[in-house]
């Protein structure tokens, strides 16, 4: 990530044991955007700033068309690919319950 003259990254890693909804593959897709990673402490003493990252409020939901499996089902893009069903767009507002209405 010190490469940040050179473009965007992307960082992604192949779960093979993931978290399954009805023995299906999902996803939730949000968009962040990550202004700085924070900084070392300024002199002695000092705290060191946190992280800068800002969340969109609206996600989107993909789930794979058929049960995920490693065994017979390893070439079939159906059940490893969540893109191929998307839920649509929701906001956070819409799924997450308000703890506090007020």
């Amino acid at each position: 990530l010190k490469l940040a003259t050179t473009g965007p990254k992307i960082v992604q890693k192949y779960i093979e044991r993931p978290a399954l909804f009805k023995g299906h593959k999902f996803d939730l897709r949000f968009m962040a955007l990550v202004r700085s990673f924070g900084g070392r402490a300024n002199g002695e003493g000092g705290l060191p700033s946190p992280p800068e990252v800002y969340v969109w409020n609206d996600f989107w939901c993909g789930l794979a068309n058929q049960p995920y499996g490693l065994g017979q089902n390893l070439d079939d893009p159906y059940c490893h690919l969540t893109k191929m069903h998307f839920f649509g767009m929701a906001s956070s507002e819409q799924t997450i319950p308000n703890p506090d209405p007020g």
